[in-house]
């Protein structure tokens, strides 16, 4: 794969959760940053093969608490603050496989500003009042989105923002407005699966699949959401029209789908 070619345009991470082995640096980064996650608790055994683009990677988490068996993923910045910007797109594949259950939200991806609050967190409530099915972004600018969660149903999520504000999407849509302002940054890793909460290990732990997240330093617009939603679940088909008919003259025609699009 040609990383720098291929995810260039503001994609500084970028994390197909195909496979790993439950070694450091296992879970792979497709973009030149290279940043490659370490799964805690992950192995071979969690690959499932029912992802949403491909594989996806099984948080089982099982119950005992706000810190119990402890799936996650580790994405250190290993090249500086491409993972630190005011301008920012979270993306991922999320599957849910709980009910209400007494935690207060369960983290699909997360960093934290030690003793400063969310740096940036896209996670799901896990219960009332907004329930399991309420996708939050928590940090500067917190909004929250009901219905935007089904249980055991893939849903593409996304936030995009900046300092102005920006928007939480459910698969290509908008369902709801986030607030403006700075992000402040201080602990130095980024979480898929869970967020640090000021105790020893992480918490707030995701149960269920995660598959394709991606980070960006761009507040990517409503139309290139939709588009990415369309292209990972084959329904982005274009074709150009015919430019001369007596001719017979027909101009170039492009298919981009979850195949040829998603998975470099």
């Amino acid at each position: 794969q040609n990383a720098a070619g291929v995810w260039s345009n503001g994609d500084v991470g970028v994390w197909h959760m195909e496979q790993t082995n439950g070694s450091a640096n296992s879970i792979l980064d497709s973009t030149s940053y290279a940043n490659h996650g370490t799964p805690v608790g992950i192995g071979s055994s969690n690959v499932v093969s029912t992802g949403a683009v491909g594989n996806a990677i099984n948080f089982v988490n099982t119950w005992g608490g706000q810190g119990f068996e402890l799936d996650y993923i580790t994405l250190p910045s290993t090249n500086g603050d491409e993972l630190t910007p005011q301008s920012l797109t979270l993306e991922a594949w999320a599957w849910r496989n709980y009910t209400d259950d007494g935690i207060d939200w369960r983290n699909i991806i997360a960093r934290t500003s030690s003793g400063a609050g969310d740096s940036f967190t896209l996670s799901a409530d896990g219960w009332s009042p907004n329930g399991p099915n309420a996708v939050t972004y928590w940090g500067t600018g917190t909004a929250t989105a009901s219905n935007a969660l089904a249980f055991q149903q893939w849903r593409y999520l996304a936030a995009s923002r900046d300092t102005t504000g920006g928007n939480i999407y459910s698969n290509g849509s908008n369902v709801a407005t986030l607030g403006g302002g700075n992000l402040n940054y201080n602990d130095p890793n980024v979480l898929i699966g869970a967020q640090w909460n000021g105790g020893s290990t992480p918490d707030q732990n995701w149960v269920g699949y995660i598959d394709e997240v991606r980070i960006s330093n761009v507040k990517r617009s409503a139309n290139w959401i939709s588009a990415q939603y369309a292209s990972m679940t084959g329904s982005l088909i274009t074709y150009a029209g015919v430019t001369n008919v007596n001719q017979y003259s027909v101009g170039p025609v492009s298919d981009t789908n979850a195949a040829s699009n998603s998975i470099a």
